[in-house]
């Protein structure tokens, strides 16, 4: 039987958001799941400084992070988008400058752009210093980050990075006036498109799972998608399958509708 690879979006797919908790169910899904010889990736927007302990005892065979701007096979990197040191120096002075909220991700180290006034901000920053990530200050800025979690204080100045950083990163609208951002050109699904061609895959037999817009690649490359929560309109015209929240079990009701398990 060919082997069938299955990606995974982390945040409200495997967690349920905004409690950083795996549900119970979840470590034994995986575990059925390998043992049926099935390959597990986990394809993320967060970048590597941001796995918690439950992201890296779950069975991953490789991790697709920062929306496609690293993958990693079983240790090894195949590839690792590096943005240019002078560029993150002037982007942290922009947001600080702009009253921008929010994150900066690099792949060893996070930084946040200025003092909270964001609850929802405070704590996740809280949170991932819990789980070991090295948490910095912008104005520390020492090594390079590749992508941005942002929120932007009104319409005038979202358009005024826009228009500046447009050709740099891809804005993914997370909802209100907050903005992921990612180098231009990656996607979820490059680095799926990645993966499949290291290991021989075919494309019928991938499977993607997810909640999210920065998602819909995913769901836009393979045909076999899966929507974890009905929430996103959108997103549930283009899968072949919508589950229940993570919360309600809806991961393992999709993976076993695929016949992925019993």
């Amino acid at each position: 039987m060919e082997k069938k690879a299955l990606f995974f979006d982390y945040d409200g797919t495997i967690i349920a958001g905004g409690t950083g908790k795996i549900p119970a169910e979840i470590p034994e899904l995986f575990r059925e799941l390998k043992a049926r010889g099935h390959l597990l990736f986990l394809n993320t927007g967060r970048t590597r400084v941001l796995l918690d302990p439950h992201c890296r005892a779950l069975p991953f065979d490789g991790y697709i992070l920062g929306c496609g701007s690293a993958v990693e096979l079983n240790g090894e990197t195949l590839y690792e988008y590096e943005l240019p040191m002078e560029r993150c120096v002037q982007i942290a002075k922009q947001t600080r400058a702009l009253g921008i909220q929010g994150f900066l991700e690099g792949m060893d180290v996070l930084y946040y752009t200025r003092r909270f006034t964001n609850l929802g901000f405070r704590a996740c920053r809280a949170r991932y210093r819990r789980e070991g990530a090295t948490v910095k200050r912008a104005d520390k800025l020492d090594d390079p980050f590749t992508t941005m979690y942002l929120r932007f204080p009104s319409a005038e100045v979202l358009d005024r990075f826009t228009q500046e950083w447009g050709g740099m990163f891809d804005f993914i609208d997370r909802g209100g006036r907050i903005r992921e951002l990612v180098p231009a050109g990656h996607t979820k699904a490059t680095g799926m498109r990645l993966v499949m061609e290291r290991l021989g895959l075919k494309l019928e037999n991938c499977y993607a799972f997810g909640d999210g817009n920065n998602d819909r690649p995913m769901f836009e490359f393979t045909p076999n998608g899966a929507l974890i929560g009905p929430g996103n309109t959108e997103l549930r015209k283009m899968v072949r399958y919508v589950s229940g929240s993570v919360s309600d079990g809806g991961l393992a009701e999709a993976v076993r509708a695929f016949g992925l398990v019993e």
